[in-house]
């Protein structure tokens, strides 16, 4: 690969500020790579939504094979590297792609062929499905540091060692021994104990890999209190990813969460999701004999 991606990959690291946190509006298919890039020089970067992309696809993050995103992601990738190819001094626009677990022993392939795709950063996660108990399970600490590590020689080696890994921990929801889909929605109605969590985005930064250490909030996105984020903050200094919550279940605004210490925001599939209800809400309109309606954006 081209100096030029490692540099991209330099500006990217360099948006993560811990305090004036960048936000990024995950995209899942050709349609909403179009609307985000619209949004340009306000939108800084694309970031992709795997659950978003196996839905689309008619598959679920644990269906979805590499082979099966990769395909989708070639789509998204060749129209976020043809659009404005002269921004941030010819560089382009810098590409982050969900990589769930990073697919099991195929880590090595996924790190290099998102990279091929022009990628410049990724969204790792210690959780990964074992099809054979159908458990959401956590890699051990040290597996988790190993594959790290792994994901981060594959990138230098293609030329891009400043590669950036938004680092997820599931360990607030999610147990060692595994946990099945109805008991990790069940603790997903309420927020959890963090010391885990904690212990492992210390962990993680000690390979000296991750840009950021992201802690996901819960099937439901309980989001995560005050305290716990201040913890955060604090902990993993300042290099803190969060999932932005909905206004009407309590979230709090960009610039709140920037006032906590925040360096990054991400919205994950919220956009598949609120979408979904607005094609429902418009079509009960028309199926019920009545008029076309339009979409009403409240903040």
């Amino acid at each position: 690969m081209s100096s030029k991606q490692n540099q991209l990959a330099k500006h990217f690291a360099s948006l993560h500020v811990s305090g004036k946190p960048l936000v990024l509006a995950n995209v899942y298919d050709c349609a909403t790579t179009h609307a985000m890039l619209s949004l340009r020089p306000q939108l800084q970067a694309i970031a992709t939504a795997s659950y978003g992309i196996a839905n689309v696809a008619g598959l679920n993050d644990y269906t979805m094979t590499l082979d099966n995103h990769i395909e989708s992601l070639s789509r998204i990738s060749a129209i976020v590297n043809s659009t404005e190819p002269s921004a941030n001094a010819g560089l382009g626009i810098p590409l982050s792609i969900d990589i769930v677990d990073g697919y099991g022993p195929k880590l090595s392939d996924a790190i290099t062929k998102i990279i091929g795709l022009g990628a410049v950063g990724c969204n790792i996660e210690d959780s990964y499905f074992d099809p054979a108990t159908t458990k959401t399970k956590l890699y051990s600490i040290e597996e988790m540091k190993t594959r790290l590590l792994q994901a981060k020689t594959v990138a230098t080696d293609l030329g891009v060692p400043d590669f950036v890994f938004n680092v997820r921990t599931d360990a607030v929801f999610v147990r060692s021994e595994g946990i099945t889909i109805p008991e990790l929605m069940e603790r997903g109605k309420t927020e959890q104990p963090i010391d885990e969590a904690v212990a492992r985005g210390k962990a993680y930064l000690s390979t000296g890999v991750p840009t950021t250490i992201f802690i996901w909030a819960g099937p439901f996105s309980v989001g995560t209190s005050s305290g716990s984020l201040k913890r955060y903050v604090k902990e993993f200094d300042g290099r803190v990813a969060v999932h932005i919550n909905r206004k009407d279940a309590g979230g709090l605004s960009v610039d709140q969460l920037g006032q906590f210490g925040v360096a990054r925001v991400s919205i994950g599939p919220e956009f598949l999701f609120q979408t979904m209800e607005v094609i429902k809400e418009l079509a009960k309109g028309i199926l019920g004999g009545g008029y076309m309606g339009s979409l009403t954006i409240k903040a």
